[in-house]
Order: C-alpha cells, then sequence, then structure tokens
C-alpha cells in the first residue's frame, strides 16, 4: 500500500468529486475493506486562509459529531494528515471520514424510476425526521434539494440528508464561509435577499419546495431563469396552481403545502406542522392510508396533565399523541379556542434542547384532528390508496 494515497488511515480509492484542487472527495475503504467517503481541505501557509479553514473544519466536525440520526449521513471520524502533499497541500489535509451510500440521490432516482405515492410520503418523512432532529441541535441546513439527499439501496423511507457544509449553527455561525450561499432553486425569499436572518423556517421553505417538486412531477414553484427573479417572484405569495397527481387534484395537500411557502419566515408554518401535512392532508387526498394499534398511556403526561384524554397516537420514532384537555389550552399564548392538541412525546424522557420538557405542544389544524388518530406500523405509510 503506497503511504500517498493513505490519509487518516484510509486508502483513497478514486476521486469521487474536485470543487478545487484544495477541496477534493475521494472514495476510500479502511484497513477492513469498509469504504467511505473521505473529504479532504488542504492546509495552508498563508495564516488568515489557515484560520478560516481549520474555523471551518472545527464547525463541520463539532456539526457532524451532534447529529446522530438515522436521516442523516453521519461522519464516522476526522483529523489532521500535516504530510506534505505538494503541489495542492503542502502542509497536508484536514480530513473527514463520511458514511459511503452506494446508490445515489434522491434526483438519480427521481429522473431513472419515478417514484409512486407511497414513496414519495416515505422519503419526505425521512427528510423531515432528519431535518426535525438537526433544527433540535439548533442546525439549519440551508441547502437542501434533490442532490443533497441520499437512497441508501434505493430506498426512500431510509432516505438521508446530506452536506452540511453551508449550515448554520446556534442561529448565526456559518460552517463554511468559502462556499456559495444556497442553491437558488430551493432557496426561500429570505435567502435570496442575503442580508435577512436565515431561522429554521428557511428550511421549511425548501421542504415544501421539493414536496412540490415531487409530488407535481414538475419543477419547483416559483423558480425563475436567475436567482434575483426568483426572489422577485417568491417575495409575494406564489400563485401556483393546485398539483394534479394521477389525474387527481391535491386539494389539501397544495393548500396546505401553500402555508409553508409563505414569503414572510414568521407566517409559515412550523416544521412540526408538516407531518400533519404528510400524514392527514396526503391521506384526505387518497395518496395514502394510515394503520393504527393500540398504546400504553404515557406517565409523563398522566403526571403534568391528569385532565388529557389521549385519543390515540402515531410515529416511528418517539410517539406523537392527539390530546383533548382543556389545561393545555392556555399552553401556549393564542390557543384557548382549539381543543385538540398534537404532541411530541419521547419515551425516554428527560430534557430536549433548550431545555424544554420532553414533550410540548404542536399545532394541528382542526379539519385533521379527528382523523389524525393512531400509531403507523413499521413505515410511516402503510400503503397509498391506490395499492401502488
Amino acid at each position: 500500500m503506497n503511504d500517498d494515497y493513505v490519509i487518516g488511515g484510509y486508502l483513497c480509492i478514486s476521486e469521487v468529486s474536485a470543487p478545487s484542487p484544495q477541496r477534493l472527495i475521494f472514495l476510500a475503504e479502511d484497513e477492513e475493506g469498509e469504504q467511505v467517503l473521505l473529504k479532504l481541505s488542504a492546509r495552508s501557509a498563508n495564516p488568515q486562509v489557515q484560520l478560516r479553514r481549520q474555523t471551518e473544519f472545527e464547525r463541520e466536525v463539532a456539526c457532524g459529531h451532534a447529529l446522530h440520526h438515522p436521516n442523516i449521513r453521519r461522519l464516522l471520524k476526522s483529523g489532521i494528515d500535516s504530510r506534505p502533499r505538494p503541489p495542492a497541500a503542502p502542509l497536508g489535509y484536514f480530513w473527514q471520514a463520511m458514511e459511503y451510500v452506494p446508490y445515489g440521490t434522491l434526483r438519480k432516482r427521481v429522473e431513472s424510476d419515478p417514484l409512486t405515492d407511497l414513496e414519495i410520503g416515505e422519503v419526505l418523512y425521512a427528510i423531515f425526521e432528519g431535518l426535525y432532529a438537526a433544527h433540535e441541535c439548533g442546525i439549519v441546513h440551508r441547502d437542501l434539494k434533490p442532490e443533497n439527499i441520499l437512497l441508501p439501496g434505493g430506498i426512500p423511507r431510509a432516505a438521508k440528508i446530506s452536506d452540511f457544509g453551508i449550515a448554520l449553527v446556534d442561529g448565526g455561525e456559518r460552517i463554511t464561509t468559502s462556499l456559495p450561499n444556497c442553491t437558488w432553486q430551493y432557496a426561500a425569499p429570505e435567502q435570496l435577499r442575503a442580508e435577512e436572518e436565515i431561522t429554521s423556517a428557511t428550511d421549511v421553505y425548501a421542504l415544501a419546495l421539493l414536496a412540490w417538486e415531487l409530488l407535481s412531477g414538475g419543477d419547483v414553484p416559483g423558480k425563475g431563469k436567475t436567482a434575483y427573479e426568483t426572489e422577485r417572484i417568491r417575495s409575494s405569495r406564489l400563485a401556483t396552481p393546485d398539483i394534479i397527481r394521477h389525474g387527481r387534484t391535491l386539494v389539501n395537500v397544495s393548500r396546505e403545502l401553500r402555508c409553508f411557502l409563505e414569503p414572510d419566515p414568521d407566517d409559515r408554518l412550523e416544521l412540526a406542522d408538516f407531518e400533519t401535512l404528510l400524514l392527514v392532508m396526503g391521506e384526505n387526498d387518497g395518496l395514502w392510508q394510515m394503520e393504527w394499534r393500540p398504546f400504553d398511556f404515557p406517565e409523563l403526561l398522566r403526571k403534568d396533565c391528569p385532565s388529557a384524554e389521549i385519543i390515540d397516537r402515531r410515529s416511528v420514532g418517539g410517539a406523537l399523541w392527539i390530546v383533548d384537555s382543556p389545561s393545555f389550552r392556555a399552553f401556549k399564548n393564542g390557543t384557548w379556542g382549539e381543543p385538540f392538541r398534537h404532541f411530541r412525546f419521547r419515551p425516554e424522557g428527560g430534557k430536549a434542547s433548550g431545555g424544554r420538557p420532553a414533550w410540548w405542544s404542536r399545532r394541528l389544524h382542526a379539519e385533521g384532528a379527528q382523523q389524525a388518530t393512531g400509531r403507523l406500523l413499521a413505515s410511516p405509510l402503510s400503503r397509498d390508496a391506490n395499492g401502488s
């Protein structure tokens, strides 16, 4: 084995991409033959450039270690190889070994083999779960698009979010400052304006664009010929017609998706509401059906809200509860008039990020509250209504 091709104990097999001479991505393998994706960034003799690259590297590694979720690509190891590798890296490389997903991206799958209704629901649910976990860690992805969604074995429900290179951490620090600000075709208006604050609502907008694209089989809504034209279009409410899929109009899903595509981030529905869109509105529009099974009343809710009546639950990881309780009408300001409550309950207990309890309220549209009861089996969606 030639040491010139070994970095961090990984043998570089082939170059996957080269964004620049100082940034390389290799398919590599460890001593046991396990394949990984090796991401390299050259160290620099220029003090300012070196400080920037080292800061980016440290932030990206910290982000990778914080994100432990089955729907996010894993960072396996990282380090610094200081051996000179002229001409591109005379001081060696910062390196990261990432989980290798051989099948490819969501974009590749959509272009080669269109997804069924159920597969669309499963891949969107997987993206939702991974994105929700990232937001819980205070990380905003900022570049959600089909090219950054990996499908292990081509299985939609196993989808993984990748490439957090331009993510924001803790509401302010950008991981990498030397890469483009966004992919404008999938960017929210505030992201295209650049000067505005970026929050988790930016990812919500991108997820809604992606959902619209997959369900319609067409292009993302509000896309112009340039980033400037796209920003102008998306700065107003989109006048996009309802989605038509297999000859039927998805009235409920289209209406709800528009609520995630509001031009003002403060007016958008939250990411938590996307789950309601998938499970309830998708069923109402005949895209898929849900299956249910019994549950045990959670002790945490029994203790903290003895008057709560658990109607049913649903979820894959954790549990989602539909709750009818006068006690929770005052849980958040402005919720007195809504008798139904939507809760996420973590069975392991403890505190979620930000010091919140292991469960918290989430708004559920009254029109869908009665239908959204039960626990999903195995996959978040059991089958689509057409049996496909």
